[in-house]
Parts: C-alpha cells; sequence; structure tokens
C-alpha cells in the first residue's frame, strides 16, 4: 500500500571532487539496507552498488571501492572526508557537507509493509494515509531520521534502532 505518492528521490552527494588523476572513490552505504545496499560474503552487493558500477565504473572509467557500515556511520565517513559519497536523501544537514547532484540516480515509491502473519494485516490494507497510522507505533533505524522528523510529531515514534533487525514486537 502506497502511503505517500510523492517519489522519495535518492540523490547522489558528493564530498569531494576528483582529481585529474582517476583515484579510486570511495563510496559509503548502510550495510544492512537490502536489496539496496547489504553485506554478503565480505562484500557490498545490492541496487545502489549496481548502480554506482555501472556509472562510475563502466562509463566514466573511475575505480571504485564499496564500504559498509552502520548508516550513522557511513554518514560521518562522508562528513569527516574519508570517503568521497553517498546515495541518500539530501537533507538539510547532509546538504550543509556534501555538493548534492541535480538529477536523482534512483527514485523509490514508499509503501506500508508488515509480516504476512501479522493479526493486524486485515486492518493494515485498508489505511490509506499517514494520518491512519497514528494508532500504531512506529521505528526507524539509527540515523535514518525520517520517522523523528515526519512521524514524532503524529505518531507514537519510539525512537531509532540500530538496524531494522531490531524491531521485536
Amino acid at each position: 500500500m502506497k502511503l505517500n505518492k510523492a517519489l522519495v528521490s535518492l540523490l547522489i552527494c558528493l564530498f569531494l571532487t576528483l582529481s585529474a588523476k582517476a583515484e579510486t572513490m570511495k563510496f559509503a552505504y548502510y550495510d544492512q539496507y537490502s536489496p539496496r545496499s547489504f553485506m554478503e560474503d565480505g562484500k557490498m552487493k545490492g541496487i545502489l552498488i549496481d548502480i554506482i558500477n555501472e556509472a562510475i565504473v563502466k562509463r566514466m572509467g573511475i575505480e571504485v571501492k564499496h564500504e559498509g557500515f552502520p548508516w550513522v556511520r557511513a554518514q560521518m565517513m562522508v562528513e569527516k572526508g574519508f570517503s568521497d559519497a553517498f546515495i541518500t536523501v539530501p537533507t538539510p544537514t547532509r546538504k550543509a557537507y556534501t555538493q548534492v547532484s541535480k538529477e536523482p540516480i534512483i527514485v523509490f515509491e514508499t509503501f506500508l509493509a508488515t509480516a504476512a502473519d501479522n493479526p493486524k494485516k486485515e486492518i493494515l490494507s485498508r489505511i490509506k494515509s499517514l494520518d491512519e497510522l497514528k494508532n500504531y507505533v512506529f521505528v526507524d533505524y539509527y540515523g535514518n531520521g525520517f520517522a523523528e522528523k515526519k512521524c514524532s510529531k503524529r505518531w507514537k515514534y519510539t525512537g531509532s534502532l540500530t538496524t531494522h533487525r531490531s524491531i521485536v514486537f
């Protein structure tokens, strides 16, 4: 079920400008954000990695190193200059330390998802707006900030968890 008709545009935020000599460009990712970016067998995989490999490596000929971290650390790696770029929503905080591309790299829609065996599945399937979620507890992964900014005044908000796998009901 689509919760928000607006598309979430994920834009690449570049922190450092590559020099004329094609140095390896380091991308920082959230390492538990499957299918977008995730660690598997010690290597970063996912849609975001595939996009960067096609656009930066294959088409531009620039060597790339993909590094996965908890999301707060990935953002800090770009902010402090340890990584060159990440792909994310350009929030005011992130814009303070990045240069944002003019065009989105990828666009995702936002949907409500719940476990197939959730006893409230039928009720949740009828929800048509964010305001209808006010009687539910919303959790978010640490460093995302979406819930705190968009939801804490509307809904019950428990705070952020270190990973989406930390959710226990």
